[in-house]
């Protein structure tokens, strides 16, 4: 089943609105659900979205049956958000992805498989669109048990063919031994 109402996405110009934007959905399919509601000049826009890889992928191999053969991935992911701002102002942001038993196999990958892999990442800033910038207050990526890496930065002139990036790793661990496993 799928329902889903957006209302404010564009002014009266037709111009993009994203601080107007109002969105309700509700989509139950095979591997795949996703919750959406609010709005984001009161109480922000909230999000839920499961994914079975298996799942969606059996879906998929019914158009592109070839594919099948080549690789077969498995595992879950969850993508949990959360964003506000009123008008003129910029956009604040929290989202949370998780991938848990995530594995890949077949040809595509020279007849090895990829599996049990778990990733964690976090990302909480704003997004101003009249300035063009990008601030992340929280970046955090966690893979597997004992790798990750936490970082915060900002990215100016993100819409110009020359971004200006300046990112700051603040700590970085890598377990060489659950990577090479």
């Amino acid at each position: 089943a799928i329902s889903v109402m957006v209302s404010g996405l564009f002014d009266e110009a037709g111009c993009m609105d994203i601080q107007n934007t109002a969105v309700e959905a509700d989509i139950d399919l095979p591997g795949f659900t996703a919750i959406l509601s609010g709005n984001m000049k009161d109480t922000g826009i909230k999000g839920d979205i499961d994914i079975n890889l298996e799942t969606v992928a059996d879906l998929a191999f019914l158009f592109a049956p070839g594919l099948a053969e080549q690789m077969r991935p498995v595992g879950r992911i969850h993508i949990a958000a959360n964003s506000y701002g009123m008008p003129d102002m910029p956009i604040a942001f929290d989202m949370r992805i998780s991938g848990k038993d995530l594995g890949l196999s077949g040809p595509i990958i020279e007849k090895q498989s990829l599996s049990s892999g778990n990733i964690q990442i976090h990302a909480a800033g704003t997004y101003d669109s009249q300035k063009g910038s990008l601030a992340l207050h929280t970046g955090q990526i966690h893979l597997l048990k004992n790798t990750h890496m936490e970082l915060s930065g900002r990215i100016d002139d993100l819409m110009s063919k020359d971004p200006l990036v300046n990112l700051t790793i603040a700590s970085l661990k890598i377990h060489m031994d659950e990577m090479v496993d």
